[in-house]
């Protein structure tokens, strides 16, 4: 018999000679090592990995034995567990860093510098996003669900007027797609670069766009 729940079990025999017998036992199924799902971690901040139950033996990849281990940036964490009485098991878990990085000085004047509107290198443990672009006077002028492709800086095919332009970002990230938006002032042909940290709400500079020249010190 394979057994797959803990608690009692019992047989009863009888044999050729119509002598009979019986016997019961306890089994105590040993839990496996689980570690929550997958997860971001925004920069700055600790996360704590809990594991799901006590085991006799614990070691994390930091050499660590505690039941928790504490986070504060992405990359792949595993624990093995055993037990005395043996039942030796593991686990993994991703934890992806959540960081958002965009462009404030954008010149879109096709000299492959500085020519979209998007996010820098640092994009990570993002699922989705809005970005919406607006004029001083509150009109929209682009709308994304793909920001990492960029904006060129036109409208309707044709370049917008040099000027300061705002945006809204509108993220979700984690394995609970968690929202997070950010509001940026914006200037046609400028794009400085800011860090933005998923607490909440937050306002920012502003976009430039002009159309002349590489930005000195831009990307």
């Amino acid at each position: 018999m394979t057994v797959y729940e803990s608690g009692s079990y019992s047989v009863s025999v009888v044999d050729y000679f119509g002598c009979k017998g019986s016997d019961e036992v306890f089994v105590t199924i040993k839990p496996e090592a689980e570690l929550p799902n997958d997860t971001s971690v925004c920069e700055g901040d600790t996360i704590i990995i809990n594991l799901n139950d006590d085991f006799d033996f614990i070691y994390w990849n930091d050499g660590s034995s505690w039941k928790s281990l504490s986070v504060t940036g992405g990359g792949i964490y595993w624990v093995d567990v055993d037990f005395n009485i043996g039942c030796p098991s593991s686990d993994t878990i991703s934890v992806e860093p959540f960081l958002v990085e965009v462009r404030v000085v954008i010149t879109p004047n096709g000299d492959g510098y500085n020519d979209r509107f998007m996010p820098k290198k640092s994009w990570h443990g993002i699922n989705s996003s809005k970005m919406t672009i607006y004029n001083r006077w509150g009109g929209k002028v682009w709308e994304t669900n793909d920001f990492p492709s960029g904006w060129d800086g036109k409208q309707n095919g044709s370049y917008v007027a040099d000027g300061t332009y705002f945006w809204v970002l509108e993220i979700t990230y984690g394995p609970e797609d968690l929202s997070w938006r950010s509001q940026y002032a914006a200037h046609k042909a400028s794009l400085k670069s800011e860090r933005a940290r998923a607490h909440g709400f937050h306002e920012f500079t502003q976009i430039k766009v002009d159309g002349y020249g590489k930005e000195a010190g831009m990307e």
